[in-house]
Parts: C-alpha cells; structure tokens; sequence
C-alpha cells in the first residue's frame, strides 16, 4: 500500500501507468513544477471527474470543495448545516 502526506492527512494512493501522446507530455513538462507533475494530472482528473459529476449530484462538489480548502466538519468548530428550500405551492 502506498501512502503520500497531503497538507494534513495521508491518502491513500494507486501508481498507474498512463500512455499521453508526445505532443502533450513535452507541454506537461513545461507547465509542471519538475516532481509535481503528479500532482498537476490528479488536479486534472480530479477537476474533470466534478465537472462530469457536477450535473448529477451537487453534494459531491461541495464534498470536493471542502476537500480543497481543508475544510473537515467538527473540526476546530466548524459547523456544516444543510438546508433545502421547499417551494410554497408543493
């Protein structure tokens, strides 16, 4: 099993094998910081799997959300409440 530190929480993690044409991994290389360019294509799956997911369940972009800004319920007070709006003629 494989573990990397992210900020403050260890995540688990799976190495896989990717084949890019070479046009892409030359403009990858000059984009991403050398030893990062890792964590540049998970960004970049992961902001493409919320967009894909965004359409079908808006809880998992808050839940995504969250993530990013480190953001954990019950942790050093923060509160999360959610809240619905019934419309008046339902």
């Amino acid at each position: 099993m494989n573990y990397i530190k992210h900020s403050i929480h260890i995540m688990n993690i799976q190495r896989i094998t990717v084949s890019i044409p070479d046009y892409l991994y030359q403009q990858l290389i000059k984009i991403a910081q050398p030893r990062k360019i890792s964590r540049f294509i998970t960004q970049a799956i992961e902001k493409e799997i919320v967009e894909k997911n965004s359409a079908r369940d808006p809880i998992d972009d808050f839940i995504v959300c969250m993530k990013k800004n480190k953001l954990v319920g019950g942790k050093d007070g923060l509160e999360v409440y959610v809240m619905c709006e019934i419309p008046s003629n339902v």
